[in-house]
């Protein structure tokens, strides 16, 4: 799901006189953080966005996603 809306955003994106859109993965698999931000440094980025689709069972989680907690 965050593939698709990160290819439609950059098809809309691509549209845009003077922008370019660089995706750091083509396919459905994870790619670190670190690796996502050293092909942007190589693309010359002006702007970094990253989505996600994460959900927690637990009401009272926050933040960054607490992936132990999911059962």
């Amino acid at each position: 799901m965050t593939l698709a809306v990160s290819q439609k955003l950059a098809a809309l994106i691509d549209r845009e006189p003077g922008m370019r859109a660089v995706l750091t993965r083509r396919g459905d698999y994870f790619v670190d953080l670190n690796k996502r931000s050293e092909i942007a440094r190589k693309a010359k980025a002006d702007l970094f966005v990253s989505f996600h689709a994460d959900s927690n069972p637990r009401p009272e989680a926050r933040g960054l996603s607490d992936r132990k907690s999911v059962v």
